[in-house]
Parts: C-alpha cells; structure tokens; sequence
C-alpha cells in the first residue's frame, strides 16, 4: 500500500490525521450553496447517517 512506502520513507516523524467528509456533498449537483448536513429530516440519504455516526463517535471522547 501507498501509505506503507510513505511510512517506510519518513520513519515515525509520520503523523495521519484522518477526516470525515461526506461524499454526497462532493458528488452533489444541487450547486455550491447545498450542504447536504443541512437537509431536513425527510431528505433521503444514503450515507450521512453513517457520517452522523462516526463524527458522534469521534466527539465522545477516548475514554477507556
């Protein structure tokens, strides 16, 4: 894998901060203005629920 040889090049000096983002708003055709997190409750989507899930997850905290 990619990351691997970027790993194996700069030692531990690696440090990866991952990010969610939502692809739908990538992909969307609605324009610059349209926030797909900004939708109603009865906007249909395929993944911001799932996003919903792993920012909530994120901001609980590292407690054992």
């Amino acid at each position: 894998m990619w990351l691997a040889m970027v790993k194996d090049e700069l030692g531990e000096d690696l440090q990866i901060n991952w990010r969610s983002f939502a692809l739908e708003q990538v992909n969307s055709t609605h324009g610059d203005n349209w926030k797909a997190w900004e939708q109603g409750s009865d906007y249909v989507s395929r993944g911001l629920w799932a996003l919903r899930g792993g920012v909530a997850h994120d901001n609980r905290g590292h407690h054992p």
